[in-house]
């Protein structure tokens, strides 16, 4: 849809001259066709004074004589900063006016500003294309005008709009598809010369490389969503998008699609400065995205026309969103990820469906972890080791406080005892490690590679299997020698799901028949638990999960469909079972393929396809060297109290009666409270 104009052919009419004394946004399409000759210019857009054209009073987009560059000019208050539109360019031109502040910009970037008062000029005709200066070719469209200062946002989603799009009504609106009606003011363009109209083409941004990539500008607002046509003279092209991270944000959600069907975008992040740095997130068909951002940086967003029709239109919906992080509450599900460096673990609700409470940036990525009872976590670290595995050890505020180097195995189970961690170090080792990194003790276990394993409440008894096998084996840790063999298991278990409980039970979970079985310490099956043997074998991927809040439960994590994962809580004396669905992201995007894209996605955050899942607990130990948080204890002190940073009161201490266990002495200075325990 669009306006030719050759020569001195122009579209023009009358103009309220009150405009001038207030806010005002125009905004236009051109498609530049030629360059004029030496001495005449072209014309997107101006206001004038003489309809003769030797006008003396103007504000005009304009292109300088003879050139390819274009700029802002105002009588009495002077010209912008230039930018270039080559033939066979299309772009979208627009001006805003503030007071006297005065805005120039081309496809959503700002090209230059003027600070000037206009209130003195007399203005009263509006130009399209022409004036007396004018002999190039040039096509215009979507001709926008309003009584306001259009934000960058505003001005992005009008760029693609084939209507007017602000809340508040715009003083004109023009497509110039066949005609110069105004469709909301009633306005009309009187064609000048030998105008043509045609339905052809509408403007499209001139983001079709990562130089012209288009500015997608800072979420005031908390998101932004615009469309833009990706098809233009009979081809659907590549389109280039950039966003700069705010200090304020975290986590940002991108999600572009089309239409699901013959237009199907596929979308890669890639990274500032060359544009060809990849930041580890997967390539998107249309599912949605999450992006861990810092401040600073540019974010380039390629949406690749993969295998499209080359259909016209081929729209475009791009939509970006800031999630807004929560204090993460007691009994929350920490999920890093295992795939890709850089991306951020999620801690999400214990009990309510698609819910995020907060991510956390620069956490181990790595398949194997586990969290332990004071609140600390420990987690395997795969990349940029050159194969080498690592392990990481996080105080509560998921700080790293220690590193263990040189673990042989890249991949291997973790499990808890108290507060230490049991590693997988190599093929018949697990070492043990306090929560603060010291090693506590190795096994060398006999019989081959472990598997899994687990150990009994009062460390005396390490259970484990071996790969492809069913037997449950046990390992005296005190005298340091095998015992005989427990049992043999109904089928091989999962390597990622072995749980002693608090009572010296243990559970495991079995890939066939979709199983998990619970047996006593001697051997005896105490329960099964029976999950739905017609799901995906994706169930081998399952992580069973200590509650530290409730011994009398267990957390299983199902991978067996994606994008909706479900987390099942298992009391495990009766089976139970409360369950909480999340939408799992593989590599930062949404599901495990491109057949999760949907015009209905079920959330547009959440946790990654990851096997290390911990809960957070309620009552733990502060780490030594940080603040007081609240809800953790200080160290026993010798009269057998703990302080605790609390919000709130709870019960208060007789300050008149003896000390008792489990109500609060009054404030300290710096807000401790001193509370008094039978045990911890």
């Amino acid at each position: 849809m669009a306006a030719h104009l050759e020569g001195a052919e122009h579209l023009f009419r009358a103009h309220d001259p009150t405009i001038e004394d207030g806010d005002f946004t125009v905004g236009v399409w051109i498609h530049v066709l030629s360059v004029p000759d030496p001495g005449n210019y072209d014309t997107a857009w101006a206001l004038v004074d003489d309809a003769a054209g030797a006008y003396a009073e103007y504000i005009g987009i304009y292109r300088v004589s003879g050139t390819n560059t274009w700029r802002l000019d105002i009588a009495g208050v002077g010209q912008s900063t230039a930018t270039t539109i080559n033939p066979g360019e299309r772009a979208y031109l627009a001006y805003t006016r503030q007071g006297t502040t005065h805005r120039f910009f081309k496809n959503n970037t700002q090209i230059g500003t003027l600070t000037g008062a206009v209130s003195g000029l007399t203005l009263l005709e509006e130009y399209l294309g022409g004036d007396t200066f004018n002999d190039a070719d040039l096509e215009l469209a979507h001709v926008f005008t309003a009584d306001r200062r259009l934000t960058t946002a505003e001005l992005l989603v009008q760029q693609g709009a084939n209507a007017p799009t602000i809340e508040d009504t715009p003083t004109s609106y023009s497509t110039l598809a066949s005609n110069g009606n105004d469709t909301v003011g009633g306005n009309h363009w009187t064609p000048v010369g030998s105008v043509s109209f045609a339905a052809a083409q509408p403007g499209i941004p001139g983001n079709t490389s990562r130089f012209t990539a288009e500015l997608i500008p800072s979420l005031d607002a908390g998101s932004i969503q615009f469309t833009r046509n990706a098809h233009f003279n009979g081809q659907t092209y590549t389109l280039w998008f950039k966003y700069v991270g705010q200090a304020v944000e975290n986590v940002l959600g991108l999600w572009v699609r089309g239409n699901f069907s013959t237009y199907r975008p596929v979308t890669t992040i890639l990274l500032a400065p060359d544009g060809d740095t990849g930041y580890n997130l997967r390539a998107s068909k249309e599912r949605p995205m999450q992006i861990a951002v810092q401040s600073g940086v540019t974010y380039w967003i390629q949406c690749n026309r993969g295998t499209s029709s080359n259909l016209d239109p081929s729209t475009l919906t791009l939509d970006l969103e800031r999630f807004v992080d929560e204090a993460i509450p007691v009994g929350a599900i920490g999920v890093n990820d295992e795939d890709d460096e850089g991306l951020p673990a999620a801690f999400i609700s214990a009990s309510q469906d698609f819910h995020t409470h907060r991510f956390v940036q620069g956490v181990a990525n790595g398949a194997y972890g586990v969290g332990l009872g004071n609140g600390y976590v420990s987690l395997e670290h795969r990349f940029g080791l050159g194969g080498v595995g690592q392990i990481r050890f996080y105080d509560p505020t998921m700080t790293e406080s220690f590193r263990v180097d040189g673990r042989p195995a890249t991949t291997g189970f973790f499990n808890d005892h108290g507060n230490s961690v049991l590693v997988k170090w190599d093929a018949g080792v697990i070492r043990k490690y306090s929560h603060l990194g010291v090693l506590e003790d190795t096994y060398s276990v006999t019989g081959g590679i472990v598997n899994t394993f687990g150990m009994s409440p009062d460390g005396t008894v390490l259970y484990y299997t071996i790969v492809s096998s069913a037997i449950v084996r046990r390992w005296d840790t005190v005298n340091q020698l095998a015992l005989p063999d427990l049992l043999t298991l109904p089928h091989v278990p999962s390597q990622h799901a072995f749980l002693v409980l608090s009572d010296g039970s243990f559970v495991v979970l079995l890939l066939t028949p979709r199983q998990v079985v619970r047996y006593s310490d001697t051997g005896v099956l105490l329960n099964t638990y029976q999950f739905d043997p017609g799901l995906p074998t994706n169930f081998a991927n399952g992580l069973l999960v200590r509650d530290h809040n409730n011994s009398d439960r267990f957390l299983m994590r199902d991978h067996s469909t994606s994008p909706p994962n479900d987390f099942h809580w298992i009391t495990w004396a009766t089976g139970a079972m409360d369950t909480v669905v999340h939408a799992e992201f593989l590599g930062g995007v949404y599901g495990e393929s491109d057949l999760a894209a949907t015009p209905t996605p079920l959330a547009r955050f959440g946790p990654a396809n990851s096997c290390p899942i911990w809960v957070v607990p309620g009552d733990f130990v502060c780490p030594p060297t940080s603040p007081l948080q609240i809800g953790c204890w200080e160290p026993h002190t010798p009269d057998n109290m703990r302080a605790r940073k609390t919000d709130s009161g709870e019960e208060d201490c007789d300050p008149e009666a003896a000390p008792r266990a489990g109500c609060w002495t009054p404030h300290e200075v710096d807000d401790r409270r001193v509370r008094l325990l039978n045990n911890f």
